[in-house]
Parts: C-alpha cells; sequence; structure tokens
C-alpha cells in the first residue's frame, strides 16, 4: 500500500513571500544611502565654498589694510565706487576675473572648484563733516570699504557671497 502525500507548496509560497519583502527592503536602503550620499556631497560642496570665500573676504580686508595706495575706484580691476547705501545686487555676468579681483590663496586648483573665488572691492561714500564739527578740530579722513567675496564649491548650484565692511 502506497502512501500518496498531498503537498499544496505552502512552504514554497511562503519563501516567495518573505524573498519579495527582503528584496524590497534591500532596495529602500539602497535608495536611502544613495540620498544620504548626495546630501554629504553637498554638504561638502557648501562647506567648500564658505571657507574659500571667507579666505576671499579675508585677502580683500587685508589688500585694503596693508597696500600703500590704493587705485582709482573707477570699475576696473574689482574695484567701485558705492551707489550709496543700497547693497549692489551684482549680475552673474560682472562675476569674471576681468571686474573682480581673484583670489590668490591656496592652490585652489586642487580643490577641484567649479569657478576661481573672486572679490570686489567698493569705496562707500565719504561721510561729509557734520554741522557739530568744531572749528580747528581735525577732520577725519578715514573712508570705509565694502568688500564682497563669491566663491562656489564643486558646482555651480553650491555659491557663497559674503561682504565686511573695512575702516581705512
Amino acid at each position: 500500500m502506497q502512501h500518496r502525500s498531498t503537498q499544496q507548496g505552502i512552504t514554497l509560497i511562503t519563501c516567495m513571500i518573505v524573498l519579495v519583502i527582503i528584496t524590497l527592503l534591500g532596495l529602500a536602503s539602497i535608495e536611502d544611502s544613495t540620498l544620504e550620499e548626495k546630501m554629504a556631497g553637498n554638504l561638502r560642496n557648501r562647506n567648500l565654498a564658505f571657507q574659500l570665500a571667507e579666505s576671499a573676504l579675508r585677502q580683500g580686508e587685508t589688500y585694503i589694510l596693508t597696500v600703500s595706495s590704493l587705485p582709482d575706484f573707477d570699475g576696473t580691476g574689482g574695484h567701485y565706487q558705492a551707489m550709496g547705501d543700497v547693497l549692489h545686487d551684482f549680475p552673474a555676468a560682472s562675476w569674471s576675473s576681468a571686474s573682480a579681483r581673484q583670489y590668490t590663496g591656496a592652490d585652489v586648483a586642487s580643490l577641484q572648484t567649479a569657478e576661481m573665488p573672486l572679490y570686489i572691492i567698493e569705496q562707500l561714500k565719504a561721510e561729509a563733516p557734520g554741522a557739530d564739527t568744531e572749528a580747528g578740530t581735525a577732520i577725519d579722513d578715514e573712508r570705509f570699504y565694502r568688500i564682497t567675496a563669491r566663491a562656489v564649491g564643486g558646482n555651480s548650484s553650491a555659491e557663497v557671497i559674503l561682504q565686511s565692511i573695512v575702516k581705512r
């Protein structure tokens, strides 16, 4: 007498369902790690751009404070006359090495940035002596200069613009 087994194949179906669930979890974790990698890359680009812009800003400040004779602020070589107290909104075309000063610090080429850091220097309007100035007192001839630095990271979407004002 032979016993005939009546298997339904439930083990095979259960294993297939578990395999599909594990595959979906694996795909979700791959997507998650890819997103985290992109976020880390963007953060690196932003930090690189910030550090380069800050270095260019410091170079501009040092230039203003240490150069013995300043050039004319006529719009060439990164030297501009400021238009009142309004901060300039420089179009992208003005951020070129022809219209701005190029940062000459660290070996920027080794950092693999999309563009070289640049900065411009604006001579702010001189303040006229007020009516309360006493006769015979010296008039302060110090001037203020606004330095604007721009840098990008590994791609041009990570752009940082910093400004400072220096009294000389």
